[in-house]
């Protein structure tokens, strides 16, 4: 995996999936990556696996370009388990540049 052939995108879902995935779809490339953290609101509602599923049939497969890490709450401080993840953190130290999609709803507190 060579550096700087790749953006890192981080989108945290909320249940607002078409405010989250229009971002990735206007801007990303076809080697970029997505990291989609579910929180514990979104846990067991399949979501994150529609929003996932879609975008595979894009072109972007499951765990080479995207990938889910689910927290159990709503606090910024669960933010260390997701970069803590081997996968995520080897994405961070390759990538380009890495953006957040802010957009679609309540995020941490």
């Amino acid at each position: 995996m060579s550096k700087n052939n790749y953006n890192l995108y981080f989108a945290i879902l909320t249940g607002q999936n078409i405010a989250n995935i229009l971002p990735f779809l206007e801007s990303a490339a076809v080697n970029d990556r997505i990291l989609w953290i579910e929180t514990a609101d979104m846990s067991g509602h399949q979501a994150t696996d529609r929003v996932m599923a879609l975008l595979e049939s894009r072109g972007y497969p499951r765990n080479t370009h995207q990938i889910k890490i689910s927290i159990n709450s709503n606090r910024a401080k669960d933010v260390a388990k997701v970069i803590n993840n081997t996968q995520v953190n080897q994405w961070m130290q390759h990538a380009r540049s890495i953006r957040l999609i802010g957009n679609g709803g309540n995020k941490m507190q």
